[in-house]
């Protein structure tokens, strides 16, 4: 006797705010926010030192990335998470980035 597909089908289970797979997903995510803000922010930091940018895009540059940072530290505070809760171990010479 062959079942219908709908048999081996199941409802997914739904996920409550607080699951530890919800806070984990919500880590990883801010944790690759941020070193991306970080990248972006050496990234700046190199143009600037080189001259590449103008007085204007400094500015511009400046208030994204303080308005960036600010973001991500009210969703750290948000959800609870600590800065070493947002740190990737890579075996990296330099440490945590």
């Amino acid at each position: 006797m062959r079942q219908s597909p709908a048999a081996f089908t199941r409802e997914p289970r739904r996920q409550e705010a607080g699951s530890s797979t919800a806070q984990g997903l919500v880590r990883l995510v801010l944790t690759l926010v941020r070193l991306l803000h970080d990248v972006l922010e050496r990234q700046a930091i190199r143009r600037m030192e080189a001259g590449r940018l103008t007085d204007a895009e400094l500015d511009n540059l400046g208030a994204a990335l303080f308005a960036q940072a600010e973001e991500i530290a009210n969703l750290q505070r948000q959800f609870g998470f600590l800065d070493k809760d947002l740190t990737l171990e890579l075996g990296a010479p330099e440490g945590a980035l």
